[in-house]
């Protein structure tokens, strides 16, 4: 039995993105953002909510990550609360520490809380070399709550990048939807379909990695945890809906856009928020909601109580 639903029908044969959303629509606050953080896109499909304003200016451009010289490159941040906060995981990076963690080896939840200044603690998990978007609180009671309504009733979607067959390097861009949380569920199914996804060294085709590896620069797991949609519970009667993008990073969105141009090219016409730039929210030490003293507005919990 399948645990995951790949939401796309094959467009081009077995070299195509893989899709099913024929009249894609975008919030207003997404197409902000995508407008915010990529100033040339102006496909006529998805014409501006407001009037038709001026891009904005190059300031508001998104802002990379720079890697410094004896300084750890920061992880993004994409959306930032007072009890909890999402950020954009870079492959190649544990989650949290196990008894199996190498002890010199850098893990996730210790370069957030340096980086915020705040212990944080793991909604749901994503693999070492899977990037993307990841729930993390600031308290324990926190995290079950975000747990419940993100991950058990909300939706994630992950882009993954899949082999077509044995014989060449062809591939499909496909978006899946996992129903559960088991440990590898999109690789183990891919596999199980023979397509399994590129970069992946445990449950892949060691070939047809190399070449991607050595051939199209993409030396990673070709699996990207994409958006987070989930609402949470306000006063016991509203509910706060949140809407997440994980934008791809250029370790894999370089190779696709340079490699398989005709793929990236249907894929972003039907999932334009895929044309957004990494960005990171954060604004000095803490995020914009971040309060530091204690005011009339509640907490989560408090709300939820």
């Amino acid at each position: 039995m399948f645990y995951i639903t790949c939401l796309f029908l094959v467009l081009s044969g077995c070299n195509g993105w893989v899709g099913s959303r024929s009249q894609p629509t975008l919030s207003a606050s997404a197409e902000n953002r995508l407008r915010s953080t990529n100033p040339n896109f102006q496909d006529p499909a998805y014409p501006s909510s407001s009037s038709s304003s001026s891009s904005s200016s190059s300031s508001s451009s998104s802002s990379s990550t720079t890697v410094h010289r004896h300084r750890r490159a920061r992880i993004p941040i994409l959306s930032y609360h007072n009890d909890w906060v999402c950020i954009n995981k870079p492959p190649g990076i544990t989650v949290h520490r196990s008894k199996d963690t190498p002890r010199h080896e850098r893990v996730l939840t210790t370069s957030v809380k340096r980086q915020l200044g705040r212990k944080v603690f793991p909604v749901h998990r994503l693999d070492h070399r899977t990037s993307g978007a990841l729930l993390l609180s600031f308290d324990s009671k926190t995290a079950g709550v975000l747990h419940d309504c993100a991950i058990r009733r909300g939706a994630k979607q992950y882009i993954a990048l899949l082999r077509d067959n044995d014989n060449d390097g062809r591939c499909s861009l496909v978006l899946c939807e996992p129903l559960t949380g088991r440990t590898h569920q999109i690789r183990r199914h891919a596999r199980e379909i023979n397509h399994p996804i590129i970069g992946d060294s445990q449950h892949g085709d060691s070939r047809i990695n190399r070449y991607w590896r050595e051939q199209r620069s993409l030396g990673r797991l070709a699996l990207h945890c994409w958006t987070l949609d989930f609402a949470l519970e306000r006063n016991c009667k509203e509910l706060e809906e949140h809407h997440i993008v994980a934008p791809l990073p250029d370790d894999l969105r370089k190779p696709l856009e340079m490699f398989v141009p005709h793929i990236w090219k249907t894929a972003t016409n039907m999932q334009p928020e895929l044309l957004m730039d990494v960005y990171d929210e954060r604004e000095g030490s803490h995020g914009r909601h971040y309060r530091n003293k204690r005011t009339s507005s509640t907490t989560i919990l408090d709300e939820m109580a």
